[in-house]
């Protein structure tokens, strides 16, 4: 199959994608309803069911959008059918593709209308994405969730500063945990990440080695914190998705 993008996604980079590489995708799940419409006919039906039990209409349309365009993508790169392809799910609910080469990985985050959505030839990644103007206790909720040393290099910091290390953190670990694909059964106080500009994986309790990983921070949009963490000497892309 031709790869090829649907038209609302026409202007989207897609650069080749070589081992090593990871590509990620920021941009709106507002979608127009024509767009949303073609993103929602390549969904699978068990998609379109859990598409169907969001509460809110909105969420809905958001869970439909961040499928569709991940199908897409991941189409183009296969050069499948987006709405043939088949995923499978690990004990934790992380995606993967049946059928596909088994370095190449993906994973997709959304927060406050804007997804993210990573895609790499690489043996584990995961990307996550938030909102940093949401309302949130930094202080009881870093205490709680992020280690001694994360915290320790918080505490000091003036209040604007401490929201943006604070979602720095935030999103690193979770895209570090993501790429695991354990869920939350690996403690987030069991490594340590960076809270500055520059994002690293500075520890990690058992068998992990930092040195191994590769963690990257990138900003969607304003007023929003992204972070792509991935095994091996990686080669990050980021693109920003305009004209969806």
């Amino acid at each position: 199959m031709e790869p090829k993008l649907p038209d609302f996604l026409n202007s989207a980079p897609c650069p080749e994608l070589d081992d090593g590489h990871v590509l990620v995708w920021s941009g709106s799940l507002d979608l127009a309803p024509q767009a949303l419409e073609t993103c929602a006919s390549i969904l699978s039906p068990d998609e379109l069911d859990r598409a169907a039990r969001f509460k809110f209409e909105q969420d809905s349309n958001h869970f439909v959008a961040a499928r569709g365009m991940l199908r897409f993508f991941l189409g183009f790169y296969t050069r499948c059918s987006p709405s043939e392809l088949e995923f499978t799910y690990g004990d934790k609910g992380k995606p993967e593709l049946i059928h596909a080469s088994d370095t190449l990985k993906f994973n997709v985050s959304h927060s406050h209308g804007i997804g993210a959505w990573a895609l790499g030839l690489v043996p584990l990644l995961g990307v996550d994405v938030e909102w940093t103007l949401r309302k949130v206790d930094l202080d009881r909720v870093g205490k709680r969730f992020f280690s001694e040393n994360e915290w320790a290099s918080l505490a000091n910091l003036s209040a604007a500063e401490r929201r943006a290390g604070f979602f720095n953190c935030w999103t690193r670990k979770e895209a570090f945990v993501k790429a695991l694909g354990d869920g939350l059964s690996f403690s987030l106080k069991a490594f340590d990440v960076s809270t500055g500009n520059e994002a690293e994986i500075t520890r990690i309790d058992g068998d992990q080695d930092p040195a191994k990983w590769a963690l990257h921070a990138f900003e969607p949009w304003a007023t929003y914190a992204g972070a792509l963490a991935a095994v091996g000497q990686v080669q990050f892309h980021h693109f920003v998705l305009t004209d969806v």
